[in-house]
């Protein structure tokens, strides 16, 4: 589960080219650690997100939907839907999308650091980790890099 937030945390961070919080998008992730490779598929909408694991696993199948302060989580092998309201910023994709809006320049706000270039957030710093985000020609996400000091994550995209 922590992987997953971490994914949902990245998603939150989604802000490319800070001009594409308003686009709508779908794309397949990619995530590789020492541990193996997963894969999860991303319907973004500015008021709502989707995040379907599709690699194989215990949690295939599974589905994440954030909309209106609630998170419903569909588990496929009990062909159930649990839903619970969220409010604290580390676990809030919407409230850290809000967040990430008001930053246009390189800033340090809530303890990280914001590093953009070009209108574009190249690298996040906090305490505990550091993100390094790569771009293709279009201005969205290529490569995420996230660095908890403990191990390396890479995030693919794509479109």
């Amino acid at each position: 589960m922590n992987k997953l937030k971490y994914l949902i945390f990245l998603v939150s961070l989604n802000a490319f080219s800070l001009s594409f919080f308003n686009n709508d998008f779908k794309a397949t992730i990619k995530e590789t650690n020492i541990k193996g490779i997963k894969e999860y598929t991303i319907d973004y909408t500015p008021n709502k997100i989707i995040v379907e694991i599709i690699s194989s696993g215990v949690n295939k199948g599974e589905i994440y939907t954030y909309k209106n302060n609630k998170k419903s989580i569909y588990y496929p092998i009990i062909d159930e839907v649990v839903e619970q309201e969220y409010a604290n910023e580390d676990n809030d994709i919407i409230l850290a999308l809000a967040t990430l809006k008001d930053i246009e320049k390189t800033t340090e706000k809530d303890e990280k650091k914001y590093i953009v270039e070009n209108d574009k957030i190249k690298k996040i710093v906090a305490k505990n980790y550091v993100i390094i985000f790569s771009y293709d020609k279009e201005d969205r996400i290529e490569k995420i890099l996230f660095d908890n000091y403990n191990e390396l994550r890479e995030y693919e995209w794509k479109y």
